[in-house]
């Protein structure tokens, strides 16, 4: 047997070099769930590659602490294959635990994984050594140390879990490191300490070849790779992703984050200045007309003007889409009116894009600090609520906040609030409109319309109400509630043999793109035992083509169903007549705006184009608003014969609609009123001609 001591000054430094090692390893592997893709990647092999280098570099400088009577040298292949499979299983044990789907199975795998490769790394490492002996182990110490890697491993998996989303330090990221470099330390000296050396018989055949500059020639070169990785991810940290996290990626500008970082160390009660809410107004059009590419050139150009324009004075924040806002610090009323004058002049000037020469305008609220409020949200929604008013009064122009802004802000804020309490307090109710025939004088069906009474502030609009459902995301859990409510109705209505008619039911943007639709109307459907005929959607133009894709998946799915859709408030949009054909629609529905100005020639010629599409499409034609009867003739003249609005029927409840279908509905008012003989003689004699 041969005598062997340690120097424990290095042995205290490998066990450092353990610890430390594995708690950058963690820390770089816990970026993973913040980031996607290359990024992603570049973490996990950051992270393995530390700790890989780092288990490799305390085994081999524990070696250095090892002193026996025998010269001593390592085979060069074998002691980088070592590093290579610790860096290795490093790897695959950060990928299954970071992995979101792997669950507790995968942190068994990678626990597995950091074990073996621990184990691989320490005996490939001790199978490298040359010496003039033979070495054997003992099983018990073997065993041993065998468990103490698969016991470490796991525990430092496990806490790894608990800050496997913080970037920040933690005593979780201590411990687990700790525990890691500890349990690495354990088994390598375990194993050691199971390795026994027999000197061979006769001369050595081995010289000292200089096993010690070797050594630390390779711990060199592994601790500058753990340096030079170390500080590349934390320069990559704090210039590229920071910039990536507070920068809009589009526009360059500072973000939402960019901003809130600003106001956080800068807006307090000291703060005076001006906060400006800018809003590009018909931007939506220029996406829909030419493409959101197009829109996103348009954005740029836009952005830079505002960079350009703000200069020293202001900082610009690109909030998303189409919202801006400058913060202007120690500026007053007429500094912060001069800013926004520059910028809608800026808004107005042409934007050349691929050939196309787009304009757009914009809207401006203003708040001021301290006369409007000290807190970023409170200056923020002030100002939003100025910009929405001047959206409201003619756009193009800015508006500071005052008092009447004050008080609407106020009633939206308790309409918000009221809203959530709402459908729970039977607040919203259910009214019918019915949908008149006048070739056949009969009812052809109703749509359903959102009402709420307020228990304090009385009659709510749906044009007020509805926008604030849709912000806070409560319209969905009332458009389910409307659907179940009107789809039982109907049931009831065609047991009761009243009417044998679809019910439309508005369908907003964020339902649309919510993917709960289909499923919505399939439970509606299901729980009354409508037949999917009798339902009829009714999507706006603008919403079925903001997402087109999007629309044509979910309303083909529906139609195949057998439900009905609609676009309501055809002609009022921007979108393409030739992409009208790729949506699954029945019915257009021509706006009330068209049908009240129908005395107008120009607006008879744009009513008989749109009778005329819906003909060549094979599509039926409603029209909405009608509420006289030279409105209904003219009408009947042009072949739209289904007609809805006030002059056949106001909406109703149910019970209301009851008693109006027991008395014969419309029946009999066009002929009252000389409509019906005159309307399809006229239209007779025009298609003749």
């Amino acid at each position: 047997m041969m005598h062997e001591h340690y120097d424990g000054w290095i042995v205290l430094l490998s066990v450092l070099i353990s610890v430390g090692a594995s708690f950058l390893g963690l820390n770089i592997a816990s970026r993973v769930y913040r980031a996607s893709g290359l990024q992603k990647l570049l973490w996990l092999f950051g992270g393995s590659t530390i700790m890989g280098l780092g288990i490799w570099s305390m085994h081999f400088i524990g070696m250095l602490a090892f002193h026996s009577a025998q010269a001593l040298a390592y085979d060069p292949a074998l002691t980088l294959l070592s590093a290579v499979i610790s860096c290795i299983g490093a790897f695959v044990a950060f990928y299954l635990a970071t992995h979101s789907r792997t669950g507790m199975p995968g942190m068994w795998i990678g626990g597995v994984s950091m074990a073996l490769a621990v184990l691989m790394m320490h005996f490939i490492g001790m199978a490298a050594m040359r010496m003039d002996a033979q070495m054997t182990f003992d099983p018990l110490l073997t065993g041993i140390s065998v468990l103490i890697a698969f016991a470490a491993s796991f525990t430092a998996l496990m806490l790894f879990r608990k800050f496997r989303y913080s970037i920040r330090f933690s005593y979780w990221k201590v411990n687990s490191a700790l525990l890691m470099g500890a349990g690495v330390s354990g088994m390598h000296y375990t194993g050691m300490a199971a390795a026994q050396f027999t000197p061979h018989q006769g001369p050595a055949d081995l010289t000292d070849s200089g096993y010690i500059t070797f050594l630390l020639i390779l711990i060199s070169a592994a601790a500058t790779v753990i340096l030079m990785v170390t500080m590349g991810a934390l320069f990559y940290e704090r210039h590229l992703l920071e910039k990536m996290a507070y920068h809009d990626s589009l526009t360059a500008l500072p973000n939402r984050n960019g901003m809130m970082r600003y106001t956080d160390s800068s807006l307090d009660r000291h703060w005076r200045g001006a906060v400006l809410f800018i809003d590009l107004d018909r931007f939506k059009s220029v996406n829909d007309l030419y493409g959101h590419d197009i829109g996103d050139m348009l954005l740029q150009v836009i952005a830079d003007r505002f960079r350009e324009a703000a200069g020293q004075q202001a900082l610009v924040y690109r909030l998303g889409g189409d919202e801006f806002v400058a913060l202007v610090p120690q500026a007053n009323r007429e500094r912060a009116g001069q800013l926004a004058d520059r910028f809608i002049s800026t808004i107005h000037k042409p934007v050349l894009v691929e050939g196309y020469k787009l304009m757009v305008s914009g809207s401006i609220g203003i708040s001021m600090a301290p006369e409007h409020g000290q807190e970023r949200n409170v200056l923020l929604r002030a100002a939003d609520t100025a910009m929405y008013h001047v959206k409201k009064t003619g756009k193009d122009r800015y508006s500071f906040f005052d008092d009447q802004m004050a008080q609407e802000q106020a009633r939206r804020l308790r309409l918000e609030r009221d809203l959530q309490l709402a459908l729970h307090r039977s607040e919203l109710r259910i009214v019918y409109q019915p949908k008149w025939d006048a070739r056949y004088d009969r009812l052809a069906g109703m749509e359903a319309l959102l009402r709420w009474e307020h228990p304090e502030l009385g009659s709510i609009s749906p044009g007020e109400f509805i926008p604030i459902a849709e912000e806070n995301g409560v319209i969905l859990t009332i458009t389910a509630w409307m659907l179940n409510e009107v789809c039982l109705q109907n049931a009831a209505w065609q047991k009761a043999g009243l009417a044998a008619v679809p019910v439309s039911v508005n369908i907003s943007s964020h339902v649309l793109d919510s993917f709960l639709m289909v499923s919505m109307i399939d439970r509606a459907l299901q729980d009354s035992g409508l037949p999917a005929s009798a339902l009829e959607l009714e999507i706006k133009e603008s919403v079925a083509m903001s997402n087109l894709e999007q629309s044509i998946e979910q309303l083909g799915r529906l139609q195949s169903r057998g439900v009905r859709i609609s676009m309501d408030d055809f002609g009022t949009g921007y979108s393409s007549l030739g992409r009208i054909g790729d949506i699954p629609f029945h019915t257009l529905k021509i706006d009330r705006s068209f049908i009240q100005q129908s005395s107008l020639f120009f607006k008879q010629a744009i009513i008989r184009n749109m009778v005329a599409i819906a003909g060549n499409l094979n599509l039926g034609i409603i029209a909405e608003g009608v509420e006289t009867k030279e409105q209904a003739e003219f009408l009947m003249t042009t072949g739209c014969y289904q007609m809805q609005g006030f002059y056949f029927g106001v909406p109703m409840a149910a019970d209301s609609m009851d008693e109006w279908l027991h008395g014969g509905g419309a029946a009999g008012r066009l002929a009252a009123a000389g409509v019906a003989a005159a309307g399809l003689e006229a239209a007779a004699a025009m298609r003749q001609a």
